[in-house]
């Protein structure tokens, strides 16, 4: 999914993938207002650090999910035979990485 103007958005999946390669990407005009509702959530979900709009009716939306975007969290877990890691995106605050140094880049 990527909007490209506020009326037009490029949207694909797996399925469509065969089928763009046999016949040309078809496209359709979306009466579906529950489907553009989700979309304009997802885009500010997924949103990192900027959107750009020429309008500011979009702005509740934005800070709702302002402070929050996919992030990594992993968990450790000793098992019978060792060590387990496990990983997941979920929704949480991006932490600013911190800077390399040489001394951590030896570690």
């Amino acid at each position: 999914m990527f909007p490209i103007t506020p009326r037009f958005m490029l949207w694909g999946h797996t399925v469509l993938k065969l089928r763009s390669i046999l016949h040309a990407t078809p496209y359709r005009e979306v009466l579906d207002r529950e489907f553009v509702r989700r979309a304009n959530v997802l885009a500010a979900r997924f949103a990192n650090r900027m959107i750009f709009s020429n309008e500011s009716r979009h702005q509740p939306l934005v800070r709702k999910y302002a402070g929050t975007s996919p992030v990594v969290s992993i968990a450790h877990a000793t098992t019978g035979r060792g060590r387990a890691i496990f990983a997941q995106h979920v929704f949480g605050k991006r932490e600013p990485r911190p800077k390399w140094t040489k001394r951590a880049q030896r570690a």
